[in-house]
């Protein structure tokens, strides 16, 4: 059982700000998403060197976040003091996060008084994970995506399959592309091994019997590079996970975050 856990803690006030650990985007927060956002990330922990990273005004779509819309950075009026802070923390385990338990490993802030600047802009900064490391993640192993056009039509295409096995109850072709990451968060967390693929399995079997339940089109993708290029993370334009439901009479629904990259060959979700 994992004694401790490192927590991810975003903060963003006055500004959008997406957050990055390890060049993974974690979450965009502020103007409109909420301001807070708090939870464990341990397979994106390296042994060695980490780095903690904040856009602060992003472009509007993935792709866009770094370079602003239309590959070009913009002004932007920054109406009121800003604040973005992206922090690690760690805690034993049944703490409450923010509590007096806390132990700040990292943390990056970045602050503006009102007024004119281009964004987007980003603030990070480097730390060395003090606990010895064990063998890499499987995000760490992938390959360098080499030719990201072809890297993008295949993964087009595996997410139509998975979408279709997720829809079917047919689970086998999107468990198998899920075993690395499955078998990362069962170390990182002290979970016996086939917990999460018999979590998954449960959940779908119950979505497919509530009446309404369906899995949205995939729609326009916007699969972008990350993870030190090694990675594609399966969005949409918005921002959201491609392999999502249609949202419920109260507008909820619920996704399947995949972060894909390509491990001994093939295309695996590893994140």
């Amino acid at each position: 059982m994992v004694g401790r856990f490192h927590v991810v803690e975003c903060e963003a006030s006055g500004c959008l700000a997406e957050f990055f650990l390890n060049d993974v985007p974690l979450i965009r927060c502020g103007r409109g998403r909420g301001g807070n956002y708090a939870a464990p990330h341990h397979p994106l922990l390296r042994a060695g060197t980490n780095e903690l990273t904040i856009v602060v005004e992003p472009g509007p779509t993935p792709g866009e976040a770094l370079v602003g819309e239309g590959r070009a950075r913009r002004w932007h009026v920054f109406e009121e003091e800003a604040l973005a802070r992206l922090s690690l923390a760690r805690y034993p385990r049944g703490a409450v996060v923010g509590g007096p338990d806390r132990e700040l490993v990292a943390e990056v802030v970045w602050r503006a008084n009102p007024g004119r600047r281009r964004v987007p802009l980003v603030a990070g900064r480097t730390f060395e994970r003090e606990e010895p490391g064990g063998a890499a993640w499987a995000w760490e192993r992938c390959e360098r995506i080499a030719d990201l056009a072809g890297a993008r039509q295949e993964v087009a295409t595996l997410l139509g399959e998975w979408r279709e096995a997720l829809a079917s109850g047919q689970l086998e072709p999107y468990l198998e592309a899920n075993e690395p990451r499955f078998a990362d968060l069962e170390a990182a967390y002290g979970h016996p091994p086939g917990t999460k693929a018999a979590q998954l399995k449960s959940a779908n079997a119950q979505d497919r019997q509530t009446n309404g339940w369906r899995l949205e089109p995939l729609g326009q993708l916007d699969l972008r590079r990350c993870g030190g290029g090694r990675l594609l993370e399966c969005v949409r334009p918005d921002g959201l996970p491609a392999l999502r439901e249609a949202k419920d009479e109260e507008g909820r629904f619920g996704s399947y975050p995949a972060l894909v990259g390509r491990l001994e060959g093939r295309w695996r979700i590893v994140l």
